[in-house]
């Protein structure tokens, strides 16, 4: 399906669990650069803690405050939750997909 939209395509990002197999110069899919373990794209499927930070300041204090942490001790409390994956062994990243729709927005729709 993609190589069928080729014309129409510059710029192509695709995740998963599984590498293609089978490409060559001859396949359909041939022009696939395969950057997971190339260690300049290590945060780029998942916040950094910086990233964290900064995104969510408004909901990391207001949450801290109703479970009457500090926002230290929240930041400990949500890296242990949600911080975990790395390909490179350094950068570890907060999984989007957990911290946007099952993490600190969700938890306290009350805010």
């Amino acid at each position: 399906m993609i190589k069928a939209g080729d014309e129409h395509e510059k710029f192509v990002f695709m995740t998963g669990v599984s590498q293609f197999s089978g490409l060559s110069i001859f396949s359909g899919l041939n022009n696939l650069n395969n950057i997971t373990m190339d260690n300049k794209y290590g945060a780029i499927c998942g916040y950094t803690q910086e990233e964290l930070e900064s995104s969510f300041k408004e909901y990391i204090e207001k949450t801290a405050e109703v479970m009457e942490l500090s926002k230290e001790k929240l930041l400990s409390e949500i890296k242990h939750w949600y911080n975990g994956y790395s390909w490179e062994g350094k950068t570890f990243v907060y999984n989007p997909f957990s911290t946007l729709d099952t993490g600190l927005k969700q938890e306290h729709r009350h805010f």
